[in-house]
Formats: C-alpha cells, sequence, structure tokens
C-alpha cells in the first residue's frame, strides 16, 4: 500500500476507485447492435450505428499459466 502512494504521489483510496472504474469501463463495453446507411446519393452514405450500453459482458474464465513454458496449469 506505501508502494502504491509512493508512485502515485497521493492517496491509495483514490488509485484503488481509478482502478474499480476501469473495471467497471471493461465490465460494460459499448456493443454495436445494428448500422442503418442512409445512401444520400451516388457514392455518398452516412451510417448510423446504435449502441447497447447496459449490457454486461462476461469475464472470461481464469486460466494459471506456468511462468516458464507459458502452458496452462492442471488443479
Amino acid at each position: 500500500m506505501a508502494n502504491v502512494q509512493l508512485l502515485w504521489g497521493g492517496r491509495s483510496d483514490v488509485v484503488f476507485d481509478d482502478l474499480k472504474d476501469q473495471l467497471r469501463k471493461r465490465m460494460f463495453r459499448k456493443r454495436t447492435v445494428q448500422r442503418i446507411t442512409f445512401i444520400i446519393a451516388h457514392g455518398i452514405s452516412i451510417e448510423l450505428n446504435s449502441y447497447a450500453l447496459i449490457r454486461p459482458t462476461i469475464p472470461g474464465a481464469i486460466t494459471w499459466l506456468d511462468s516458464v513454458t507459458n502452458l496452462p496449469l492442471k488443479v
């Protein structure tokens, strides 16, 4: 904890809040649901994207790897 304070030069609770916000951003990614293309003239078009901002992602399974061979460890 002291190392975190020395590296960031501030309070550690601010750093952990920042890490928590970054995790939340990864959990709720902006996902494209639909694309609508409007053709205005020959060769000119506008694309409208709709996003799902609330749909959560599912974190992948944790796989432990050997530090030397980088192969998955069997538990």
